[in-house]
């Protein structure tokens, strides 16, 4: 009879590296998937602030070159009154998969910090001490 041998404290077989790394991608795409939540909730923002922000005259950087004319004397020149835009959409569902997929995207972002600290403590025991000590910074 074959004498089964122990594994040393710590080592995992290779299945198990597996479902620990299964694990990890659950987690993190409910992290993704709640964060998505979250951003639906700041839709209204995340649209007219942020993606639709620079089709309005009162947008930041606007308002920063206007003034900076102004302080360098050159009046009203690239101040910014007006601007014409015209957005179109020629798919049927175009609009919602635009929704949607913003809101999963920005729910990537989001979550993109827990993301990398899940796949960080995954990574780190792998990891000589020298190779620890280089990347100081991920391993709060």
């Amino acid at each position: 009879m074959a004498k089964t041998e122990k594994k040393p404290k710590g080592e995992m077989s290779f299945l198990e590296h597996l479902e620990e790394l299964r694990w990890i991608l659950v987690r993190s795409s409910f992290a993704v998937l709640i964060m998505a939540i979250v951003a639906y909730c700041f839709a209204d923002y995340i649209f007219e602030d942020l993606i639709f922000g620079p089709t309005n005259p009162n947008f930041v950087t606007y308002r920063f070159f206007c003034d900076a004319s102004h302080y360098l004397g050159f009046a009203d020149s690239i101040c910014i009154t007006e601007l014409n835009f015209i957005i179109q959409n020629t798919e049927m569902e175009g609009q919602v998969n635009i929704f949607v997929w913003i809101c999963i995207t920005a729910g990537f972002i989001l979550a993109f910090p827990y993301i990398l600290w899940e796949f960080w403590k995954f990574i780190s025991p792998a990891l000589y001490e020298k190779e620890k000590k280089a990347l100081r910074l991920l391993s709060l």
